[in-house]
């Protein structure tokens, strides 16, 4: 006697359940990304940035070329030339209390109005170069984009 194939189907039975999986690891493995993402960028953003050293910059500023760094600063001071300013900035938390210049060429700034006594977050690069005199000048701080500190 042949057997007839039953009419209903049956819970779990021809199911697979990898695609529930897949789901799964991948919700957890975007959720650590995310989590890193947001760390990374806390830290960054507040006060120096972990890779910069302000005992190296003054030691050998022009090892330091071509490195980039976020930094958190108070103004200080404000110098303009031509339509080009130079910044003296100190850092939170730095310990010998030193001020820093920090070159902000014409557009760096963006809309921000950097005015004495504000802090800003100062995305900057080290760079090489000379000045008007053709003399060579080593390590100077230039800034690619200023944000207001929230």
């Amino acid at each position: 006697m042949a057997r007839r194939r039953r009419s209903g189907h049956k819970s779990g039975r021809g199911k697979s359940k990898a695609p529930l999986i897949l789901g799964i690891v991948a919700l957890v493995i975007l959720g650590m990304v995310g989590g890193r993402m947001l760390s990374s960028r806390e830290s960054s953003s507040a006060g120096v940035d972990k890779n910069f050293r302000i005992s190296d910059y003054r030691k050998s500023a022009s090892k330091l070329a071509g490195n980039r760094y976020r930094l958190e600063a108070k103004v200080e001071g404000v110098m303009s030339r031509r339509n080009d300013r130079l910044v003296v900035v100190s850092i939170p938390g730095n310990p010998k209390d030193e001020r820093l210049p920090i070159l902000v060429e014409e557009g760096a700034g963006g809309n921000v109005n950097l005015s004495r006594g504000k802090t800003y977050i100062f995305n900057v690069e080290c760079r090489n170069g000379y000045d008007l005199n053709g003399d060579a000048i080593n390590g100077v701080l230039v800034t690619r984009s200023i944000e207001n500190k929230l």
